[in-house]
């Protein structure tokens, strides 16, 4: 008995003013809201698909609204879940190495069984390759993103080298971090996006010492070894470094700042970071 598209009610079964505003009944089924239209209380003159349309819009807009907060929590423990697998991982794989540990190993970590790390993670590869992901997620938005705005080629240097150097030392994230040396444990494409998010950081500081150059505030050197250098003795830290030693983490920032800048800058530089204002004297 279903009408073709359009279809006008005729003017005999016009409805009572009481009852003009049409009426959707509905119920809710497995596979979400199911629209039943009575299609005789529809007022005159309006097509049972027009106004079939504008009702269903209306409560699934509801419906939906309705449902959203729900949903975004749902995301939200998801989300959570899977950061705590990649960093209870990235501690498992820091101290025994990516080769040596097991999925066994990760669910323990994180106290789930390892059916329930599958849940949310596919393969030992595809956490590797997550960790190293979060992990960048975590540097570029804390350390590259804000020092790329600094336009002082030098005071971006020491920013770099203080916001780095915090983040590899402090407890929450050095794990997440130090496991990027790992990226040598990768193969395709999850080698190749890795790499590509490394060389944006790589680029970077080899542009910072070209324009150091260009004005004359560092001595002659090649980028590329700087910033090696630069990453080498960063990267190192965390295999002498501990938390509850003598020397805080923004002591060893400092220090690294006036061991670095102390070989590269030109003689009349020199001196000028001792007036920068995060220097603290011992």
């Amino acid at each position: 008995n279903r009408r073709p598209k359009g279809f006008q009610i005729p003017s005999q079964r016009r409805p009572t003013p009481a009852s003009n505003t049409g009426i959707l009944n509905f119920r809710e089924s497995f596979w979400g809201l199911v629209i039943i239209a009575e299609p005789y209380n529809l007022p005159v003159g309006r097509s049972v698909d027009i106004e079939f349309q504008l009702k269903y819009r209306a409560i699934s807009m509801q419906v939906v609204q309705e449902d959203e907060p729900n949903r975004r929590q749902q995301t939200s423990r998801r989300e959570t879940r899977t950061t705590q697998i990649y960093e209870a991982a990235a501690r498992v794989f820091c101290e025994h190495g990516f080769g040596q540990s097991s999925m066994s190993d990760v669910a323990a970590a994180v106290d789930m069984t390892k059916a329930g790390i599958y849940h949310h993670i596919a393969s030992k590869d595809e956490l590797l390759f997550g960790i190293m992901s979060y992990g960048m997620d975590i540097f570029e938005e804390r350390v590259l993103d804000r020092v790329e705005k600094i336009r002082d080629p030098l005071e971006r240097l020491r920013a770099t080298i203080r916001g780095h150097l915090l983040l590899v030392t402090r407890d929450r994230t050095k794990e997440v971090t130090v496991v990027l040396n790992e990226a040598h444990a990768l193969h395709g494409d999850y080698r190749t996006r890795i790499d590509g998010r490394k060389r944006r950081y790589v680029r970077f500081l080899n542009e910072t010492f070209r324009e150091l150059q260009r004005k004359r505030l560092i001595r002659e050197i090649e980028p590329r070894v700087a910033t090696f250098a630069l990453l080498g003795m960063i990267n190192w830290t965390y295999h002498w470094y501990t938390a509850n030693g003598r020397l805080r983490d923004t002591e060893v920032a400092e220090a690294y700042i006036d061991l670095f800048l102390g070989g590269l800058l030109n003689p009349d530089q020199a001196t000028c970071s001792e007036n920068d204002p995060h220097h603290e004297d011992d």
